[in-house]
């Protein structure tokens, strides 16, 4: 494997590369042949919205080429974030919000060829831990067992 570099990027400059992110969104995601460019335009307006959000962070991965990115944001203190949340929440989770210890990871991109290279893990981990998250939270469809998959084995 050649050696992954990890870079932060700022908002700006992740809007700069939105094409690039976009294009790898298309590359590892499961569309169904006919709706890449419909899945394509929807990751692009959900990036746009996420870029907008305070403390918005990103990470990119990088080998010879783009290997993999993950970005999110801090959960406001106020709890909004989980209104409309259907499901049970862990019990503290008022209290780790309030504290401001939550971050929203938004997405995780990896590229097919890096795919079992630990790339996922490492951005997960080090975004993370630069925020001082005590909790990582992500929506992930019901249906995206290669994403609740990935995310149970990590904990």
């Amino acid at each position: 494997m050649d050696a992954v570099r990890v870079r932060r990027l700022s908002r700006w400059q992740a809007e700069d590369l939105r094409e690039d992110l976009a294009d790898l969104y298309v590359e590892s995601s499961d569309s169904d042949p006919g709706e890449e460019y419909r899945d394509r335009e929807a990751f692009l307006h959900r990036l746009a919205a996420d870029v907008q959000q305070p403390g918005f962070d990103m990470l990119l991965a990088e080998t010879t080429a783009l290997a993999g990115c993950a970005f999110g944001f801090p959960v406001a203190r106020d709890g909004v974030w989980w209104e409309g949340f259907d499901g049970d929440l862990p019990q503290n989770i008022e209290q780790l919000t309030a504290s401001g210890h939550v971050f929203a990871i938004t997405k995780i991109l990896v590229h097919p060829h890096e795919l079992h290279q630990g790339i996922a893990g490492l951005l997960q981990e080090q975004l993370l831990g630069d925020h001082e998250a005590s909790l990582g939270a992500s929506l992930v469809a019901p249906d995206d067992h290669v994403a609740l998959g990935a995310y149970r084995s990590w904990g």
